[in-house]
């Protein structure tokens, strides 16, 4: 997966104050159910960049989400959007689901496999489900709701 790909599927959420406790993630997209929460980068360890021009066709808060984490010298269509990317880590968090706040059966991610067991809206906090009874039943419900 080339850069852009990359941050045009896998940036899905950002920390912030959370109702429940302290900081959480919340979506800044719309993520399917089944679908991976967060997709580690693959590549390298290093800067990127891409063009403003390209960048644009992001969703917004995802630009925006780039834009405030690293912070972007923006001129015009041509400027350079850059940002780091880590291998084996999910944009800006290495362990992503360490960060989450957990809702057990009432969460919307495995917080096992990271995948979202339900549709998620953009704006939503992600919740995980750990404490959620034993873990082989667990494993059970989260496959038999998958499919």
């Amino acid at each position: 997966m080339n850069v852009l790909e990359y941050i045009s599927n896998s940036i899905k959420t950002c920390a912030k104050p959370s109702k429940i406790d302290g900081i959480g993630l919340f979506a800044l997209v719309d993520i399917e159910k089944g679908e991976e929460v967060f997709p580690k980068w693959e590549g390298e360890t290093a800067w990127y960049s891409v063009k403003l021009k390209l960048a644009k066709k992001l969703p917004e808060d995802v630009l925006l989400y780039i834009l405030r984490s690293f912070g972007s010298d923006i001129i015009d269509d041509n400027s350079d959007v850059k940002f780091i990317l880590t291998k084996d880590s999910n944009f800006l968090f290495s362990s992503p689901r360490s960060l989450i706040n957990t809702k057990g059966i009432l969460g919307n991610i495995d917080s096992l496999t990271g995948l979202a067991i339900r549709e998620i809206k953009k704006g939503e906090e992600i919740l995980g489900t750990y404490s959620f009874i034993d873990e082989d039943t667990y494993k059970e419900k989260i496959i038999k709701d998958l499919i």
